[in-house]
């Protein structure tokens, strides 16, 4: 977003502290720590009569949320105030039908984000539009990485590293991965599975299989462009998946990548030109896909290649933001507006 957008950014959160992700605004803005339980049912109230005075106060002229409780908060408060309302949608979700996506306009992470949107929520097309969220560059690799990342968590040398990244749930397929692992699944020795973003752990945790394969699991880490640029392969077997980083992750480190045949992923991954894709929870395939990943090189590293120039395509943060204020403008008539 350059500096010469006529638009003033005003940002309410529940966090008392600015959060992490908006050094890219070079607009004036304004921060409101509201504080308390912002997703209790019991504050909705106050919220709501919070949400309206701002606006009113600040002659703001669109509320934009990112989730379905404050999208509530703010469609309610908009007929109290008189704004208009956006929220942007980043979950696959069936419940709630009602009272969820009801902003004058919707911007969804991904085509089958923007399908369930209307279809299940049963919202006008014309009013859903999908925007692929940014992404960021990633910090160059540095000669001996790879070497002192299996120094630091104890992986031999010789080890390939199967790298995994996020929330340690049956969605992202995280318990999966580790059971499919400690059955020996991928038969092959010097192997290791990394599996990075347990928020249950303090510290790393090593498991040595009777293979001698190696299983670690470690709480997420601040610089995990590290993992990535050791890994040999990147895997998410989802269940359910909007639109991963984890894949585009892979895909800026240029690394291969292989996913669940599902939602997101299936979007944006083409099987056997930028990645592999296997049914959701067949161990033999995955296992398969693995196999062919570290055997032949020559096709992983060609695969990889690819997925990195369709990430590099993507928008970064700040033509994410001009388009994101070229909807806010179709919203409002004033060239000299407050967001």
């Amino acid at each position: 977003m350059s500096k010469q957008e006529d638009v003033e950014v005003h940002l309410m959160s529940a966090s008392l502290s600015l959060p992490s992700g908006f050094e890219f605004l070079l607009v004036p803005y304004r921060y409101l720590p509201v504080g308390g339980n912002s997703k209790s049912i019991l504050n909705m109230p106050w919220t709501i009569a919070t949400i309206a005075r701002y606006c009113r106060r600040h002659n703001v002229d669109i509320i934009h949320t990112h989730h379905r409780f404050p999208e509530l908060a703010a469609v309610v408060a908009s007929w109290l105030c008189g704004v208009r309302t956006v929220t942007t949608v980043h979950s696959l979700l069936t419940n709630w039908r009602i009272v969820s996506y009801r902003s004058q306009h919707i911007i969804s992470v991904s085509d089958v984000v923007r399908r369930r949107i209307i279809e299940h929520y049963g919202r006008e097309e014309h009013r859903v539009v999908r925007l692929y969220n940014p992404i960021s560059p990633m910090p160059r690799e540095l000669p001996g990485d790879v070497l002192r990342l299996k120094n630091e968590f104890g992986i031999p040398i010789q080890h390939r590293i199967l790298l995994y990244v996020g929330r340690f749930d049956d969605a992202k397929g995280g318990p999966f991965l580790a059971e499919a692992f400690r059955s020996n699944v991928f038969e092959r020795e010097e192997l290791t599975l990394l599996m990075i973003g347990d928020p249950s752990r303090k510290t790393v945790g090593s498991e040595v299989l009777e293979n001698g394969n190696l299983l670690i699991i470690a709480p997420p880490q601040e610089d995990v462009h590290r993992f990535y640029y050791s890994a040999d392969v990147v895997i998410l077997p989802s269940i359910v998946d909007a639109f991963p980083y984890v894949m585009l992750e892979a895909g800026l480190a240029c690394r291969p990548f292989i996913g669940s045949n599902v939602d997101g992923i299936a979007e944006f991954i083409k099987h056997g030109e930028n990645g592999l894709l296997f049914p959701p929870r067949s161990t033999s395939e995955m296992a398969l896909f693995v196999k062919q990943i570290l055997d032949d090189q020559r096709a992983s590293a060609a695969m990889a290649h690819m997925l990195h120039a369709n990430v590099k395509g993507m928008a970064g943060p700040y033509e994410y933001a001009r388009q994101i204020v070229t909807i806010y403008h179709s919203h409002v008539n004033d060239a000299n507006s407050t967001v």
